[in-house]
């Protein structure tokens, strides 16, 4: 009779056992895929390896029979609702005897006391015999990845630890728009980028501007957590649920690599977490945790100053490209470390004001001083962005100003909401935002990295 019980990898006698099942277990599987000298597979799991796992959050639970230690299990949980259970294990000479089935049993059972809905499963994809054993036992697939660190697919799959059948995933198309904006608006705040683009330009990814590659979640027809991967690589999440689940079917269909993450800041770590992508490093642009500030335009007066006589406040025109070309490009520097190309920078802007894309300009003594755009908008919602004063000029008022009179323009429009976000250590921008009248709502990351990479 098996009988199961936690274990500790602090302890020797129970970091050796794990690694000795484990390593005998996997030792078959990894000799199929990597040359006899690979390391760091799990066909060389020892108790070190255990003792790692377990510090950074693995539980480990031990399956023993009449003959001693046979199997091994562990829970990992990385997100609020969802567990993982990772090196189920069971020695060679005991497989087929039910100690796999009883160890994922108690693994599913002790994450149902523990209030946990989900379980998800990464495998070999190859391993046919596999993926239907985990079948017959409730889990759904739910994609394919292909990692640069093995050299076979991974297999994800996925079932509700009550048994019921776990959502539908699928990638959006057209005609899927109404279902995505009625699950989109009344999370607008943190969704400004997935509205505007999909407003835009639909549910269509052909790699040009604004184009995405979309997979949601459903319950019955109704969308509950989605995932884009953008034409430039950058991952946007308004996914509640099922967020691994949404962000590899988008990052997989799309068949781009990963360049950053934007969006409500519990997603992005969440989607750095799943993904292990480094919080600092030679190959990371920028990591900024951000506030998300949100202002109702029908409480918002603009500031005495935008109306002195030496300061003009305006939309842009072409005549403003030459004197923005080194502004912005000082902006995009100092925000997200990116050097530009001053002659595509001077293209970009022209092509820009040709089209009347919303940037405002504020000149004093007619000389340029500040700038920002709208970089989303929908009917009711404006997000500013690119906000920047040249240096000099700094501590004057002048980034308020250009932004209250983007606000107006836009409050003539008829919008009644605007959202920005801003660096949690730039406290001279959040006091000239709260100045505004913007309260902070909830918290944002923008993370990028100098060269796209594969996950």
């Amino acid at each position: 009779m098996l009988s199961i019980r936690p274990a500790d990898a602090e302890h020797p006698a129970d970091a050796e056992t794990i690694g000795k099942i484990v390593a005998s277990a996997f030792g078959p599987v990894m000799r199929a895929y990597y040359p006899p000298d690979a390391e760091n597979t799990l066909g060389r799991y020892d108790a070190a390896w255990a003792l790692r796992d377990q510090q950074r959050g693995f539980r480990w639970f031990i399956g023993e029979n009449s003959a001693g230690p046979v199997g091994c299990i562990s829970l990992w949980q990385q997100h609020p609702g969802r567990v993982e259970p990772k090196r189920l294990a069971v020695l060679p000479e005991h497989q087929h005897e039910g100690v796999g089935r009883a160890l994922l049993d108690h693994a599913i059972n002790q994450a149902e006391c523990e209030g946990i809905e989900h379980i998800d499963i990464s495998l070999v994809k190859p391993n046919t015999a596999l993926c239907e054993w985990y079948r017959a036992m409730g889990f759904q697939w739910a994609g394919t990845v292909d990692y640069q660190s093995v050299p076979f697919p991974v297999g994800w799959i996925t079932r509700r630890v009550d048994g019921q059948p776990a959502p539908a995933i699928r990638i959006l198309g057209p005609g899927d728009e109404p279902a995505l904006e009625r699950f989109l608006l009344p999370h607008e705040d943190t969704s400004m980028f997935l509205l505007g683009n999909m407003r835009a330009v639909g549910l269509k990814d052909e790699g040009k501007q604004l184009h995405a590659t979309y997979a949601a979640a459903f319950d019955g027809d109704d969308i509950i957590s989605v995932a884009a991967h953008s034409w430039q690589g950058m991952v946007l999440t308004q996914a509640p649920v099922h967020l691994p689940d949404v962000v590899r079917a988008a990052i997989t269909a799309s068949g781009r690599n990963v360049h950053g993450l934007n969006g409500k800041r519990a997603y992005t770590d969440a989607v750095m977490d799943l993904f292990d992508l480094p919080p600092e490093g030679d190959n990371v642009r920028c990591n900024e945790a951000e506030s998300l500030f949100a202002l109702d335009l029908a409480t918002f007066d603009a500031p005495d100053q935008l109306a002195q006589g030496c300061i003009t406040a305006r939309r842009w025109t072409t005549d403003d490209v030459d004197p923005l070309v080194p502004m912005v490009t000082a902006y995009l520097m100092e925000a997200i470390n990116r050097p530009s190309d001053t002659d595509q920078m001077q293209k970009d802007l022209q092509d820009a004001a040709e089209k009347n894309l919303a940037r405002w300009v504020l000149y004093v003594d007619d000389e340029l001083v500040a700038t920002c755009t709208w970089n989303a908008r929908t009917d009711r919602c404006v997000q500013i962005g690119g906000v920047y004063t040249k240096p000099e000029h700094r501590g004057k008022g002048y980034a308020r100003c250009v932004v209250a009179q983007s606000l107006l323009d836009a409050r003539d429009q008829g919008v009644s909401r605007s959202v920005l976000f801003t660096g949690d250590e730039n406290p001279a921008a959040i006091r000239a935002y709260e100045s505004l009248g913007y309260q902070k709502v909830d918290e944002y990351r923008l993370y990028m990295m100098k060269k796209p990479v594969k996950v």
